[in-house]
């Protein structure tokens, strides 16, 4: 994690009056694209955001922005999350069977599949190719399982620390005790 003094402060060179740089945290906004050039002359890249003075409502949450922040970046330049699903084997619902319907087919026919492909082409004016990405709850590999979006890769992250293992292992722990003393109550 960046410390702020790993971001030189940019103070704005106008800021109304009734506004200021709070005096204990620091909010700095980064630009994670290149913003219109209208936006970027009011609000430059890594500036402090001001706020109202004499105000009673709470400043943004740091676990919020945090969280916010690393998931933008995934978004933005992450590249290779298929490893994550691949070797780290993330917990995911298995895909439903669907009840057979109709007549049986027969073995290896893939007429219904080309005719339903064929159709989303045409649909797609025939720009569909393969293993586009049309959003992340589409997402899917070349095995069908799905892929993580940007949130689910900071959850990932967060719930892989030392200190998230270690919280997890702990409450095991205590509901393993609290069934043998209630399995111990209830044999007595």
């Amino acid at each position: 994690m960046l410390d702020t003094t790993d971001i030189p402060r940019h103070d704005r060179v106008t800021m109304d009056e009734n506004v200021s740089y709070p005096s204990q945290d620091r909010f700095t906004l980064q630009w994670m694209l290149t913003p219109k050039a209208s936006t970027q002359a009011g609000v430059p890249n890594n500036s402090d955001a001001a706020f109202i003075k004499h105000t009673r409502k709470p400043k943004p949450s740091k676990l919020l922005l945090h969280y916010n922040y690393g998931a933008a970046a995934v978004k933005c330049w992450g590249r290779g999350t298929q490893v994550l699903t691949e070797y780290a084997n993330p917990p995911r619902p298995s895909v439903p069977v669907p009840a057979p319907m109709g007549p049986s087919r027969i073995s290896n026919d893939r007429t219904t599949t080309v005719r339903k492909l064929n159709v989303a082409r045409a649909a797609d004016g025939g720009n569909a190719q393969p293993g586009t990405r049309k959003g992340a709850e589409e997402s899917v590999d070349s095995e069908g399982r799905a892929l993580m979006d940007e949130d689910e890769v900071m959850l990932f992250f967060w719930g892989n620390t030392p200190a998230a293992k270690q919280r997890h292992l702990k409450r095991v722990q205590e509901e393993t005790e609290r069934m043998g003393r209630w399995r111990g109550d209830i044999l007595v």
